[in-house]
């Protein structure tokens, strides 16, 4: 979803490691926070091209690991995902409110200044972290850290329920009447399995 909303002067280099571990995590949140990432990291190098690199990995952490660290952090596990730009950096005395609400580099017209504010909240607000690295003239890199959890805690976690009744109806709405069409053609082929 990001090639399309990037110009063709930015390229995106993606290293996945498949072999990380499960993290308890909303899909739409982590959705959020990989957009809100990429984006902001856009107008960095809009005027100049550059490389948008998104890396997943995992990390062990011990205490006093990471200088910047939160000291809530615990140590163990966790998945790694580092969003990292090659534009013209933070300087560093606005690095401490890069996560402050409504505080933003850009005019007033194109930025509320709450999107990096929201994800900060969203993500530490959690057993998760986020912390930046940033030098002016050689880009910003975001790290955000989700913990790992083992997957029997996770199966634990989502208790599944049995379906007894076949009674139940599903009311699907988009204003798009292909895709009503092609994701009831998909629930119809889910039913009759």
């Amino acid at each position: 979803m990001l090639r399309p909303s990037l110009p063709t002067t930015i390229a995106i280099e993606q290293h996945i490691d498949l072999k990380t571990g499960p993290v308890y995590i909303d899909p739409t949140q982590l959705h959020q926070i990989l957009m809100n990432l990429c984006t902001n990291a856009y107008p960095a190098k809009k005027e100049t091209g550059g490389t948008l690199t998104i890396k997943v990995t995992s990390e062990q952490i011990e205490t006093g690991t990471i200088c910047s660290q939160p000291p809530q952090v615990q140590p163990g596990r966790y998945v790694h995902l580092e969003v990292r730009d090659t534009g013209c950096g933070i300087p560093p005395e606005i690095q401490k409110q890069t996560f402050d609400l409504f505080f933003t580099t850009k005019e007033t017209q194109k930025a509320t200044g709450m999107g990096l504010a929201i994800l900060h909240g969203t993500i530490n607000g959690s057993d998760d972290y986020i912390t930046l690295d940033s030098t002016p003239g050689n880009g910003t890199t975001f790290h955000v850290f989700l913990p790992i959890v083992a997957p029997k805690s996770l199966a634990q976690s989502v208790p599944a329920e049995s379906i007894t009744d076949k009674n139940e109806h599903i009311l699907l709405v988009d204003d798009k009447e292909i895709l009503t069409a092609i994701i009831k053609t998909c629930l119809k082929g889910w039913n009759t399995k």
